[in-house]
């Protein structure tokens, strides 16, 4: 067996992965767009009062402890296999790990995607800009600490040691 198919096989799930986190990381600018044409066409009265408060708070620590998160269920996919030798030189054990690879990247885009889609909901609900803003910026930030890169990839297959 070629220890170059694992690597292959990676490059292509990783293009895959990354197609869809191009996607994912574009909704952001698409609905800050959204959410400007809202505020301008249809700038009615804000809902108020105690419930809208209790969501920023919730929403906020919920959006805050994801970059928390991500870490640590990235381990919890990723968690090394018990066997002797690369696992790259195991037929039977690459392709579900560069699956779990691949898994974990759409898992974490979907995590990052989440204080976009928090914010245009205070946003819906108070009609301030700034919520919806502060919450994008989080999942901008989000998509920098974590969006997947081929060397770290090639990393965690290696590492399977």
């Amino acid at each position: 067996m070629s220890n170059l198919r694992p690597f292959e096989e990676l490059k292509r799930l990783y293009r895959k992965s990354f197609l869809i986190g191009c996607a994912s990381v574009g909704t952001v600018p698409l609905l800050s767009v959204a959410a400007l044409w809202l505020h301008k066409a249809y700038c009615a009265e804000p809902a108020g009062g105690a419930f809208t408060g209790a969501a920023r708070v919730v929403l906020m620590i919920f959006s805050l402890g994801e970059l928390i998160a991500v870490p640590m269920i990235q381990r919890m996919f990723l968690k090394p296999a018990q066997i002797k030798g690369a696992v790259y030189h195991h037929d039977h054990l690459w392709p579900g790990y560069n699956r779990s690879l691949f898994r974990t990247s759409i898992l974490t885009y979907a995590i990052c995607e989440m204080p976009v889609v928090f914010g245009l909901f205070l946003y819906l609900l108070t009609r301030q800009l700034g919520d919806y803003f502060l919450f994008a910026s989080i999942a901008v930030v989000a998509y920098t600490l974590y969006f997947p890169r081929y060397e770290q990839w090639e990393y965690e297959l290696r590492k399977m040691n």
